[in-house]
């Protein structure tokens, strides 16, 4: 969730407003509400902000506003005004508060008397509450009993309202969100409206939503679109004449104008299907996708001094981004230069604390000489590609030119097979519904239901896949007209054309998914593993590498021939381009080797090489043994510092790294991890708890303790459906993101 972090200006404009004012003049009102959804369409905000100034007017004091906007009390960090506002009170700064009510200002009951004791009572600073800002008394005994009460009810309140919210909109979804296009409440999608309890097309407003994606996919920024919809006076759907930038990407990017989308249960993890009404193609709406991630991708680009090829396509093997540098040099021959790189960015990770990064990367690319042994690549495989052949031949020459129009027939035909497979399902679930509702009033045998429904079921499955192929297909169609255009542009001229930093740029662009670069090991005079090079994995957009001219009768090839798809991923051979801080050393007299430097095998498939478990830190080469040292140390000094005895056995046995005793006097087994992690066949059933840190710096992270078993069903219902999720030993690991950090909230452990 974004966070409504202070900027600069703002706290300026506050300090010097506290500073021009006595604190005992002064009404700070904490305005928040729970998400940034609300916050964008000012739900609840102006209301607090009114009842706000009504106290402060009524209590003759000056109105000063502390607005969080939309910001979850579950993930409040130092940047938010809830943190300044405690620092105001410790400096002796506040001495009036308000607050709408305590759900607003604080999670728990728990939170809400630490908060008390520690300062609203201790600095004699006097809470107002609610609409007519109630004055809170919290130093008699009485009422300090009755306040946590007050306390506890607002917060049980809070959570009956969510469960109550929540369990209704689940019920609606499941009996009506595969055939109607039903309305679960809350603020309605641009361009479309509720009638009888369901979600239409906006007579007019549904016109100016398909101009915006049309105009977003032709170029015109989120700027010029706000322009438009505000010189046209076109309102929000919350009936609002100014728009936010914010506001139009969240449209641009919203999935039920498909006219299909689905929602989850974030306390259960199940996911329910729904329909809406189709606003927008599919074909429309990927390439909308696609630009919205090139300009999310390249956000900021405009600051940079200098341009790369290849920067915003290089990941590495350990899976982190590569960067670029640039550094300028003097040298007594050249003069002044600048020295460009590549280089992967964990090095910057590692040295920020984040551990548990494993990447043997450690030599940057020289940047002028990495292009090119790239581009020289990437033009072999496009020179020896019969799909790109025969494509020119279609599109350059005219033999069968494929046109944009005929693509865009293609893509509604598509379209109109998926709207009717939509269709067919909403009918086939009603179906199930009716019959479901049958066999509970014993209308029909309930043999005989269950047949029918299964019978429907498989029906069901049947048209979902027919669906999705379709989407797929206008992906591909999507994917093939982009592919055209580039042959229209660069025709068979690509040598010439390769050698234009422009045309090289574009190319890298249309043709490129991702690049990921790996280290190649070798030995050294003293037969210790260095590295001596990278080899790189190309992902092309489209299956161009290694593809085939199949002709239909070889005797006689006149009849005609097909083009066989290849790979799209190509990789390269062993590039030894190391910036001149990775060569080595002019006049340095080497030994001779007793042997040549040996390569690590290296096998033509699609997966990534393995990388060791070393890395370069500040000198100290980190391996996992000295990372599980820095984790048993810290964890070890937290457990001692709540009343836990611990005690580490000699070997790890039986999965086992550490024991503890809890001041009850329970023993625990204990397994350390740096991260979430659960595997079925080494810990599944044994009564072990997994012990791991979030992310963070050392000492300011959090952890949890938790049984193996437990965090094996969460992560199973989270992680269960992925492709990666084995089924042999249930093996899973991640980091603790806010979603699993929510989830696993009780198991934190508290210092």
């Amino acid at each position: 969730m974004r966070k409504n972090k202070i900027n600069k200006q703002e706290q300026d404009i506050l300090e010097k407003k506290i500073q021009s004012t006595e604190p005992k003049d002064n009404l700070y009102c904490y305005l928040r509400v729970s998400t940034q959804e609300q916050n964008d369409n000012n739900h609840s905000i102006d209301r607090q902000r009114t009842f706000g100034k009504k106290v402060s007017k009524k209590l003759g004091l000056n109105y000063v506003e502390m607005n969080e906007g939309g910001t979850s009390s579950v993930n409040r960090k130092d940047d938010t005004k809830f943190k300044l506002l405690q620092r105001l009170i410790r400096e002796g700064k506040v001495k009036h508060l308000w607050y709408y009510n305590r759900s607003r200002w604080t999670r728990t009951q728990e939170e809400d008397i630490v908060i008390k004791r520690t300062l609203l009572e201790k600095f004699r600073v006097k809470v107002y509450e609610g609409e007519n800002g109630k004055l809170r008394n919290t130093s008699e005994p009485t009422d300090d009993f009755l306040d946590n009460i007050l306390s506890s009810v607002q917060e049980l309140d809070r959570l009956s309202r969510r469960q109550t919210s929540i369990s209704g909109k689940k019920h609606v979804s499941q009996k009506y969100g595969k055939t109607k296009c039903i309305h679960l409440g809350g603020s309605v999608p641009f361009g479309c409206q509720v009638v009888d309890k369901e979600v239409v097309p906006h007579p007019e407003n549904s016109k100016h939503l398909k101009k915006m994606y049309e105009m977003y996919s032709q170029g015109i920024s989120t700027r010029k679109i706000k322009l438009y919809l505000e010189t046209n006076g076109i309102k929000t759907g919350r009936g609002n004449s100014k728009w936010s930038l914010r506001s139009i990407e969240l449209i641009l990017k919203n999935e039920r104008y498909k006219g299909y989308w689905k929602w989850e249960d974030k306390d259960s993890g199940d996911i329910h299907p729904m329909i809406s009404p189709r606003l927008i193609g599919e074909s429309l709406f990927n390439k909308v996708q696609k630009r919205l991630d090139r300009n999310r991708k390249h956000r900021g680009d405009n600051t940079r001094k200098h341009d790369s090829l290849f920067g915003q396509k290089m990941i590495c093997g350990c899976g982190t981004r590569f960067v670029t540098h640039h550094m300028k040099r003097n040298d007594s021959k050249q003069g002044e230069y600048f020295s460009k790189s590549y280089y992967c960015w964990s090095k910057q990770k590692q040295w920020k604390g984040e551990l548990g990064i494993v990447c043997n990367n450690r030599r940057s690319l020289e940047m002028d000489l990495t292009d090119k042994f790239l581009l020289k690549h990437i033009e072999d495989v496009v020179r020896h590609s019969h799909k790109f052949k025969e494509d020119f031949k279609n599109n350059i020459l005219g033999n069968k030119k494929l046109t944009d129009e005929t693509l865009n027939s293609k893509k509604l035909l598509i379209q109109k097979r998926i709207d009717r497979t939509v269709q067919q399902l909403s009918s086939v679930h009603e179906t199930i519904s009716q019959i479901h509702l049958e066999k509970t009033l014993g209308k029909k045998s309930k043999s005989l239901c269950e047949k029918m429904i299964d019978t429907f079921e498989k029906e069901s499955i049947k048209l979902e896949d027919e669906k999705n192929n379709s989407i797929q297909e206008i992906k591909d169609l999507d994917n093939l007209s982009e592919w055209v255009e580039w042959v229209d542009l660069y025709g068979e001229h690509i040598t010439q054309r390769i050698s234009d930093r422009t045309k090289s740029m574009e190319m890298v662009q249309e043709l490129i998914d991702k690049i990921t670069v790996s280290e190649v090991i070798g030995k050294d005079r003293d037969e210790k593993n260095i590295q001596i090079g990278h080899r790189f994995e190309i992902l092309f957009k489209l299956p161009i590498v290694n593809d085939k001219l199949i002709y239909k009768d070889e005797k006689n090839k006149s009849k005609g021939y097909d083009i066989k798809s290849g790979r799209r991923l190509s990789k390269t051979t062993t590039f030894k381009g190391f910036t001149e801080s990775g060569k080595h050393r002019t006049g340095y007299e080497r030994k001779k080797k007793d042997k040549k430097t040996q390569e690590t095998q290296y096998v033509e498939t699609d997966e990534h090489p393995v990388q060791t478990n070393e890395i370069s830190h500040g000198g100290i080469i980190m391996n996992t043994r000295i990372t599980e040292a820095i984790n048993f140390n810290e964890i070890t000094s937290i457990l001692l510092s709540i009343g836990y005895m611990v005690y580490r056995p000699e070997a790890d046995v039986n999965g086992v790294d550490f024991i503890v005793q809890t001041p009850s006097g329970d023993i625990l087994k204990c397994q350390l991890k740096s991260r979430a992690y659960v595997e079925w066949d080494r810990y599944g059933g044994k009564n072990i708890f997994m012990v791991f840190p979030s992310k963070g710096e050392k000492k300011q992270r959090n952890w949890y303790f938790i049984e193996h078993d437990k965090l094996f069903n969460i992560l199973k219902k989270l992680h269960g459906h992925a492709p990666k999720w084995s089924d042999k030993g249930g093996f899973w690991h991640c980091e603790v993101g806010p979603k699993l950090a929510e989830i696993i909230e009780d198991y934190k452990i508290t210092v």
